[in-house]
């Protein structure tokens, strides 16, 4: 796989914790920051690299021990 995209241009990078979208939404949700970015500040969409990681609910805690966003038990 050849990419076009090349780390000495890179303006930022966007690391994303998400879990449970699917493809299309991924690649309009990259669309979407992709044109935002590119509209104010103005960087080129070549520029920007987006990272998902997917995570489930129950790998996160705010605090007291509990997995707030996991509903099953």
């Amino acid at each position: 796989m050849r990419w076009s995209y090349s780390q000495a241009n890179a303006s930022g990078v966007l690391n994303l914790l998400m879990n449970g979208k699917s493809p299309d939404a991924k690649l309009g949700m990259y669309r979407a920051i992709v044109d935002r970015l590119g509209r104010d500040p103005g960087v080129r969409p070549e520029d920007v690299l987006i990272s998902v990681v997917e995570t489930g609910a129950e790998n996160w805690s705010f605090g007291n021990g509990e997995a707030q966003l996991f509903k099953g038990k």
